[in-house]
């Protein structure tokens, strides 16, 4: 289930941001951030944001408008600006801002009784918003003790959406990231070896897991454990 907040599009899943603008009383949408990110990147990459026919075809958006209403809305929310016929992005614009009330997230819960065969339910929680970042997040549930002791199998784990395009370059050794990998969700340290990103897990019985092999779910920003 989604919470929806002021300004996000409700057909995206889990859009929850604590990030807004200073001079502004709403937060992009999960689709308008998507255009940050790919401007962001585009720049990054290139010296200059891509066009808007080429920010259409990678987000699969219906029109060239569709775009063009994004980035109006975007630089409204003080996130773009145009500078010398291109956008630039805006950055050290946002802060966290004071919500009030848990958000709430729809999770999968595994049946693990010896007397029934596997099965999922979904269940909703609150999420307490000092415990959020800002973005976009989910909740997911670790299936295994790779990085115990400190996260344990069955810990719920508040991931803040984030895709491969996002990841640092020389991520620090604390940089910890949620992903799944044949269909079990893991935490693990994310590390660069030899120049490709590795999943890492504290506890040695588990083997580092290549990225490439893994669905990146997102970073890791706090932990909810039953004691």
């Amino acid at each position: 289930m989604t919470t929806d907040t002021p300004g996000t599009d409700a057909s995206d899943p889990a859009a929850v941001s604590s990030a807004v603008p200073f001079t502004n009383t709403r937060e992009p949408s999960a689709k308008e951030r998507e255009v940050l990110a790919i401007i962001r990147e585009g720049i990054r990459r290139d010296g200059k944001a891509p066009t808007v026919r080429a920010i259409v075809d990678m987000t699969g958006a219906g029109s060239t408008s569709t775009i063009q209403r994004r980035i109006s809305s975007l630089i409204d929310l003080g996130l773009l600006r145009r500078a010398n016929g291109t956008l630039e992005v805006v950055e050290g614009t946002v802060k966290t801002a004071v919500q009030q009330g848990p958000q709430a997230f729809r999770i999968e819960v595994p049946n693990l009784s010896n007397n029934a065969p596997e099965k999922r339910d979904d269940t909703v929680i609150a999420v307490p918003t000092q415990l959020l970042s800002h973005g976009e997040h989910a909740v997911v549930i670790a299936h295994d003790d790779g990085m115990s002791p400190d996260i344990r199998s069955g810990d719920l784990v508040v991931v803040r959406r984030i895709s491969i395009s996002e990841l640092p370059d020389d991520p620090p050794e604390t940089y910890l990231v949620a992903a799944t990998v044949g269909g079990a969700t893991v935490v693990r340290t994310l590390s660069k070896v030899s120049g490709r990103p590795w999943l890492l897990a504290s506890n040695p019985t588990h083997s580092p897991i290549n990225l490439d092999d893994a669905s990146l779910l997102g970073q890791a920003v706090s932990l909810m454990r039953r004691l």
